[in-house]
This record gives structure tokens, sequence and C-alpha cells, in this order.
């Protein structure tokens, strides 16, 4: 709790400095809400998990700077049989992040971008056996974890068409609980179908995980 306090205060001192900061404005809009569909897969995981993700961020006036934030959910499910016992297994992750961020456009077409963020990452999992012959029995294993973590990205966003941007961006990202900082990447598109409107596909990887974003972005 102190530390998501303590990063809190961070990023509002942070916000209060470059609120001031000189004009950048870009031809990209920082003022977003998306929502759309989420897979991530697991190595050595048959199968992904599935959902939903939420994003938003605003920006402050053509200062560069936008404050931003995202709420994911995903599920899997599986199940073996083998003779008469039955093993299913039920698993969520649910993540959170809040950050800022600021942008610096190097043309009329090309944004350089940097990200900082906390947030944290819960995961949920039920193993049920049922035992269906003459010995009929029920057994349930629950285990519940979560851990805050911190990212770092740098980026860049760039209007290749007049309806067509692409992106990309790295990140270091810690969690609290681990002794490295990793390293992951993301590469997307979005296609303008509207004045506010755009479709939007993502990838993102880290280690042993990938997920997948394909969804709506609103323009406000």
């Amino acid at each position: 709790m102190k530390k998501r306090i303590l990063a809190l205060s961070v990023l509002a001192s942070i916000t209060s400095f470059v609120s001031q900061a000189q004009d950048s404005s870009s031809v990209f809009s920082y003022d977003t809400v998306s929502l759309g569909y989420k897979t991530l897969s697991i190595d050595g995981i048959d199968g992904n998990f599935k959902g939903l993700s939420l994003k938003a961020s605003k920006s402050f006036g053509d200062s560069g700077v936008f404050v931003f934030g995202e709420y994911s959910a995903v599920e899997y499910s599986d199940s073996v049989t083998q003779g008469d016992v039955k093993a299913e297994i039920e698993s969520d992750v649910k993540q959170y992040e809040l950050g800022l961020g600021y942008q610096y456009s190097i043309s009329d077409k090309s944004d350089l971008f940097a990200e900082l963020a906390f947030g944290n990452s819960e995961i949920t999992s039920e193993e049920k056996f049922t035992d269906n012959s003459d010995h009929n029995f029920n057994f349930v294993s629950e285990l519940k974890a979560d851990d805050d973590f911190y990212r770092f990205g740098v980026g860049g966003r760039s209007q290749i068409y007049d309806q067509f941007e692409v992106f990309a961006k790295v990140d270091a990202i810690k969690y609290s609980e681990g002794n490295s900082t990793e390293i992951g990447w993301t590469v997307g598109g979005r296609y303008n179908i509207t004045q506010h409107f755009d479709a939007q596909v993502s990838v993102f990887n880290y280690e042993n995980l990938t997920n997948w974003f394909v969804g709506g972005v609103y323009r406000f």
C-alpha cells in the first residue's frame, strides 16, 4: 500500500511539473477510450486466456503530457478425464495499470513518447477433481496470488497513410517480488474508420507470454 501511495504521489508531482512544458501539439489524439477483445497465451499451457480490455488516456492540452489507465480480465478453462476421474481447471487473470506519459512530435506525421506506470496483476486458479466411480469423491484446490509491477516504456507512432497508423513500443517491467527487470515489446496498427472512431490490432510479448488486442478506439 505504501508503495502505491508513493507511486501516485510521484506521478502527481511529475504531472504538475511537466504540464508547464512547451507546446508539443500532435496530429495524433491522446484523448481516447478503447474497448476490445484480449487473448493471453502462456508457453506450456494449451489454449488461451480470453476476455476484455478497457483502456483510456487524457492529454493536458498541447503540453505533450497525458495520463492513462487500463483494466483487463481474461479467463481460461480446461478439463481432462482419465478413467473415472475428471480434472477441471478454471483460471483468471485480472490486471490494472495507471500511468503518466509524454509525447513529442518529430514531424507532422510521427510522434515519439515515453510512459511511466505502476499496476497490479492478480491470478486466481481453481482445480476440481471428481471421481465418478462407486468411490465417488470431490476435491477442490484453490490458488490466488497478486503482485505489483512498475513499467517504463518508450515508443513511436507514425501515420503512414491518411487513415492508417502504426506504432511500436519497448517496455522495461519490474515486478515487486521479482529480482530482475524484464523487457517486453508491443507492435500494432490503427485504421481510421470515422472522424472519432478507429479499429485497432496490437500484440504484446513479455517473457513467456503473448497477448493480442482487437478492438475499437473512440477519440474525443
